[in-house]
This record gives structure tokens, sequence and C-alpha cells, in this order.
């Protein structure tokens, strides 16, 4: 299925979706790895938005390795799984449609701030509905999870803004090693949540063919639910000090088409 969808879509991106290049020369020369790295660690919106993925992708991920083990060990409803993860990712499916509205009106850093605390929150009521919940509720807190789980599409929106913000600091643009170094935090976090949740589960004494008692049921609805709550509400700890609003980037874009226009006029007056 997901196949069927993607490809005619990815045809009609690669046929239809033009590229508008702004020529305008800001380097004079290629710039060295060094000097890349050096930017990128002098742009301190940049580091907030990784430290904030790393921890948010982690969180994700700890929850999405061990899920399983909840439908069939904590809540003893293996039945159930396949419904409880459709509604998860029809909360996920509607995120496109609700993001450009929310950071219009709300802007990207409290988006992100809003969002986490939202979805940490759906995953903290789902931890104290406890083993024995009721299915119904599960399956409708399964789906504000994944509604709720905006901020990796968001901080991908906002790292165009760090890059401006890189520009008007230090005077040079990074595009490609920004979305890289996003790109990195994801893959660090991937790496984290994939193996934490496995790790808390064997630390807490779960085995295979071990007798689940309702100790060990407990135990793994906080692994699979309470573990990345925590993890989402420290994802907000990085995005206080987060100064790019729409305010201050309406002001860093003034100002760096300033930079641009002079730039292109000296371009222009030296051919």
């Amino acid at each position: 299925i997901y196949i069927i969808v993607c490809i005619p879509l990815i045809l009609c991106s690669f046929l239809f979706c033009k590229e508008t290049v702004v020529n305008v020369n800001v380097f004079d020369k290629p710039v060295k790895f060094s000097e890349s790295l050096g930017s990128l660690l002098k742009n301190p919106m940049l580091l907030l938005l990784v430290v904030s993925s790393t921890l948010g992708t982690a969180a994700s991920l700890t929850r999405v390795g061990t899920q399983v083990y909840y439908y069939q060990y904590s809540l003893q409803r293996a039945d159930l799984a396949g419904t409880i993860m459709v509604a998860y990712q029809v909360g996920q499916f509607l995120v496109p449609f609700v993001v450009p509205a929310l950071i219009k009106v709300a802007g990207k850093k409290m988006s992100m701030i809003a969002t986490n605390l939202l979805d940490g929150g759906a995953l903290l009521v789902l931890f104290l509905l406890g083993p024995d919940a009721n299915p119904i509720l599960v399956v409708i807190g399964s789906f504000f999870v994944g509604f709720f789980a905006m901020t990796a599409l968001i901080m991908f929106s906002a790292t165009s803004d760090c890059v401006e913000y890189g520009y008007y600091r230090n005077g040079q643009r990074m595009p490609g090693a920004s979305v890289g170094v996003m790109a990195m935090s994801i893959k660090l976090g991937l790496a984290v949540g994939g193996s934490l949740g496995l790790f808390l589960l064997g630390l807490f004494g779960y085995r295979q063919g071990v007798v689940v008692d309702e100790v060990m049921r407990e135990n793994i609805n906080f692994v699979v639910n309470a573990v990345p709550a925590i993890l989402t509400f420290l994802c907000v700890i990085p995005l206080i000090p987060y100064k790019l609003t729409n305010k201050r980037m309406k002001e860093i874009n003034a100002k760096n088409a300033e930079a641009d226009a002079i730039l292109a006029s000296r371009n222009a007056s030296v051919d």
C-alpha cells in the first residue's frame, strides 16, 4: 500500500516541482570542512535543536522497539496490537495537515514546546492507566501519541531558520551541513532509543519464557510509556532558550536580505 501511494507522489514531485535558485554567491571560494564545522558550533540555536531532536527520536524509538511487549504481556491483549498501532498511524497521518496552521499561529518554538508537552502527557496518561486499562482508552491514547508527535516535522522546518540565523550571526550559510547535523541527531536518537528500551526491559528482569507476573506487567508499562514520556518532556528543556520566534525571524530575514542585496551588487560590479 505504501509503495502504491508513494511512487505516484514521488513522480509528481519529480515532474512538477521546480527549483528556484537565487544567483547570490555567498562565498568566493569553497568552504573547508573545518570552517563548516566551526560555523555550526557557533550556531547555538542549531545545537539546541540537535539536542532536542536526539532526545525526541530516542523517546520515539524506545517505545517503538518495545511496544509489542506492552500489548502482549502488559495489557495481555495481543489481539488488539493491530488496532492500537493503526490508531497511532492515523494520528500521525493527520500531522502534516495541522503543522502549517499551528506554526503560523503559535510559531515554531511554541509549537515544538507545546507538542512535546502534549505528546509526553499522552504517554503519561497511558502509563497511569496501567496494565488493566480499558482497551478503548488505550486506542484513543495511542491516537493522541501519534497525533502530537509533530515536533520532528516542525524541527526540520526550523532548521532553515537556524541556517538564516547562522548567516546573520557568522556571515555564512550552511544549509547542507545544518541538515546533515540534524540528520545525524536522528541517527543518534535511533541508536540510543533502539537499544534503551530493550536494555531497560532486561534490567527490570524480563526474559523470554519467564512468567510475566503483576510486577513485570507494571515494569513493562513503565518502560514502554513512562520512559518515552520522560524523554519527551526533557526535549522541552533545550527549547526554552531557543530564541528564533516568528518576530525574530522577520528581523533576521530582513537583515539577511539587505546583506544579500549588497553582495549581489558587489558581484555585479565585479562582473
